[in-house]
């Protein structure tokens, strides 16, 4: 569980890369978009060992293809994406995926977009964590954000990590009431 998500967040990170490509480079876009989609189907691959990040990979390589224009195969991901996400109630993924999957949604008209689009940022809203898309804005505070998954799964590996490196029993205790 350590070491197979990091799969799916690759891909997260290879698409941000494309995204910022310039437009005048479209052989490295491509070259890039082609190295997160393999980074997705390798997550998806791994999904057998850990199930959790099913729903990002999935999400992740339906970014991908409808920025590859493969718009069908782009929905497919999504809305099985949207179906993993329920079945784990993993409402935060299920939110997230609606949003990319409204937003490719609008730009290709499909029905329901900007329904559904809507419905992913009251969603988000209601869980307290704000539109990824959004820029870092002063006047939020915080008590409209909660802290998040990455801040707490980090804490969690470096306490781990003090706790696992502990020589004595005493030293082990002192991390563990720290």
């Amino acid at each position: 569980v350590y070491t197979v998500p990091v799969l799916a967040w690759l891909a997260t990170c290879r698409r941000r890369q494309a995204e910022n490509c310039s437009v005048f480079a479209p052989r490295k876009r491509r070259y890039l978009l082609r190295r997160a989609a393999s980074a997705a189907r390798q997550a998806l691959r791994s999904g057998s060992v850990c199930r959790n990040d099913i729903p990002r990979a999935l999400r992740e390589y339906g970014i991908i293809l409808a920025m590859q224009g493969r718009l069908r195969k782009s929905r497919g991901m999504f809305d099985r994406s949207l179906k993993m996400a329920d079945e784990h109630q993993a409402r935060h993924e299920y939110a997230l995926t609606q949003l990319h999957r409204s937003q490719v949604g609008l730009e290709c008209d499909w029905p329901r977009a900007e329904e559904q689009l809507s419905e992913a940022k009251e969603s988000l809203r209601q869980l307290s964590i704000r539109d990824p898309q959004a820029r870092h804005d002063s006047q939020l505070t915080s008590e409209s954000t909660t802290l998040s998954l990455v801040d707490r799964f980090g804490t969690v590996l470096d306490s781990g990590r003090r706790i696992a490196s502990a020589l004595s029993p005493e030293d082990v205790y002192r991390e563990v009431r720290h």
